[in-house]
């Protein structure tokens, strides 16, 4: 699961475009758009995103329960499973 996926299902929960939600996290809408659609955003914006998304205490429980959907509907396939990698969970 990727942070743009996470920033997706965040969003998509609420019912906010990018436009909307990017002032939620103090950022372009351009770069929310580039993050959720896997394109390279600077290190320092995703440490910003993850603190936000994850650690503002006005976040909502719906916030939580976005993303565990989104991390539950993911599936990797098989081929990018190797059995000498240790899996964490």
């Amino acid at each position: 699961m990727m942070l743009g996926d996470l920033i997706k299902a965040w969003r998509q929960k609420r019912d906010l475009s990018v436009r909307d939600a990017a002032p939620q996290f103090d950022v372009s809408a351009a770069t929310l758009s580039r993050l959720e659609n896997g394109r390279p955003i600077d290190a320092d914006t995703q440490l910003k995103l993850i603190v936000m998304l994850f650690t503002r205490p006005n976040r909502e429980q719906a916030s939580d329960e976005a993303i565990d959907r989104a991390i539950n509907r993911e599936e990797a396939p098989d081929d990018h499973h190797r059995d000498d990698v240790p899996v964490v969970p």
